[in-house]
């Protein structure tokens, strides 16, 4: 059981030191709660754009570097994010893509490299940055909140 604490500003979410890295996804009834799927433990980056590009062929995500705590992303294909999934559709996957590169041990932000389009634009986001740019006020609560 995968449970939500607060306390580290860096990321705003954290996840217990204890939980393995993978895959997350969103529900689109609660695209402001992700959960983690498939566990994947002691996973690198570079598996997990592996997985989310297997789970997902589109637009797909390409591993450009690290720089400390912060993967850099290219999207390969910018306009199906940003024109053909929908603002929805979008932020399922960008939140989903956040979470799942941000459980990788040490890494706290990814940077998301792609022209901006109507339903996402680039940038840098945290588990509670990219929470908040698509209209989550507050972090998922655990059972017990």
């Amino acid at each position: 059981m995968l449970i939500f604490t607060a306390g580290n500003t860096a990321l705003g979410v954290t996840t217990p030191a204890n939980a393995p890295a993978g895959l997350w996804e969103v529900p689109p009834e609660q695209y402001c709660a992700p959960r983690l799927d498939v566990a994947m433990p002691a996973a690198t980056p570079a598996q997990i754009v592996k997985a989310l590009n297997q789970r997902s062929p589109r637009p797909g995500l390409r591993l450009r570097r690290i720089d400390g705590h912060r993967i850099v992303i290219a999207v390969v294909d910018a306009d199906y994010l940003t024109q053909k999934m929908g603002s929805t559709g979008a932020a399922l996957y960008l939140i989903g893509a956040t979470y799942s590169l941000t459980s990788v041990a040490g890494m706290r932000t990814v940077q998301y490299d792609f022209e901006w389009g109507d339903h996402a634009e680039p940038g840098v986001y945290s588990r509670k940055g990219i929470l908040a740019a698509f209209g989550c006020s507050h972090p998922p609560k655990t059972p017990a909140q």
